[in-house]
């Protein structure tokens, strides 16, 4: 209870947000319904980096996510590769911007 709320039942939760992007601690309900998804960033002839995702909202796309990094992106985009549900295969090129990326993605950027 605050100080000062006589009678009060309401509890605050601090909550880490290291905590809720990790998918097996049991917070991951809270990230669900949240409705995030992580992406995961690889640079061109580089590895993924899979330590570090990137959080977006849940039916972010190619242009949101290109968005988020940098403002020119989504002018100089050429087309991304992405490795995941998301592609039929892996590294399967996409140019359209307006595609869905979903939990687990790793991609790829290329940008003019």
């Amino acid at each position: 209870m605050r100080r000062g709320q006589k009678g009060s039942t309401a509890a605050t939760h601090l909550i880490n947000a290291t905590v809720i992007v990790n998918p097996l601690y049991p917070g991951n309900r809270i990230f669900n319904a949240l409705r995030f998804i992580r992406l995961y960033l690889k640079e061109v002839n580089k590895k993924a980096d899979l330590e570090e995702p990137l959080v977006l909202r849940k039916g972010a796309t190619i242009r949101t996510l290109c968005e988020q990094l940098h403002r020119d992106f989504v002018k100089k985009f050429k087309y991304a590769k992405i490795w995941g549900t998301s592609a039929k295969f892996p590294g399967q090129q996409f140019r359209d911007l307006d595609k869905i990326l979903n939990d687990g993605d790793i991609v790829e950027l290329h940008i003019r």
